[in-house]
């Protein structure tokens, strides 16, 4: 059960998730949101999301039930990487952490050697895909996110300007550029916007 559980988590880096759990993440905080449950929330909708998008590269491996191998959930979720990783990244990662001749203190004879060695560099150059896959969508996610946040960011520096005008200390600018952010977001259909953009990314 624990092997499962774990397997499940690990299978959230060979997806979609990252970049989308942490969009989304930036799109609470740029709404004030910061209460734990709408936190679930985002959690839940980018699992959503997620399966959605996976759900083909998921059926492949026989279904989150299923799932008994990390390196045979990599092989299959390996074109997915590929298609989406940020090729100069993963150049640069490949560049810089070659695989060392981790085989000549286990292998008796040469043909044992170039066996090992190649097992053990196939296995490196797909946790090295899968490294640079999961930095490639944090990278991608920020920036998406750094768009998300300047409007909500400069509807704070607006109201916070205006409290200045008046002299209140007392009263907190967010409380008053909440509900304004979140009727901005809500009229202009902002969720559904914002959903779209990270699904169409992917397919």
């Amino acid at each position: 059960m624990n092997e499962t559980i774990i397997l499940c988590l690990s299978m959230l880096l060979l997806t979609s998730f990252v970049r989308v759990f942490t969009s989304l993440s930036i799109l609470r905080v740029g709404l004030g949101l910061y209460s734990s449950s709408f936190g679930i929330i985002v959690f839940a909708l980018s699992i959503a999301i997620c399966f959605y998008v996976s759900s083909p590269y998921i059926e492949k491996v026989g279904g989150i039930s299923n799932i008994s191998n990390y390196e045979a959930m990599q092989e299959e979720f390996k074109p997915f990487m590929e298609q989406k990783v940020d090729r100069g990244l993963y150049e640069n990662f490949r560049d810089k952490f070659k695989p060392k001749n981790l085989a000549e203190s286990i292998a008796e004879n040469q043909d044992e050697i170039q066996d090992a060695n190649l097992k053990i560099s196939q296995k490196r150059e797909l946790d090295l895909l899968t490294f640079s896959f999961v930095v490639s969508e944090l990278k991608d996610a920020l920036k998406y996110g750094l768009v998300i946040l300047i409007p909500f960011l400069i509807i704070d520096l607006i109201i916070m300007n205006i409290f200045m005008v008046l002299g209140d200390k007392d009263f907190s600018y967010q409380i008053a550029s909440l509900p304004i952010k979140l009727g901005i977001f809500v009229s202009c259909d902002g969720l559904r916007i914002v959903s779209e953009k990270l699904i169409n990314y992917y397919l």
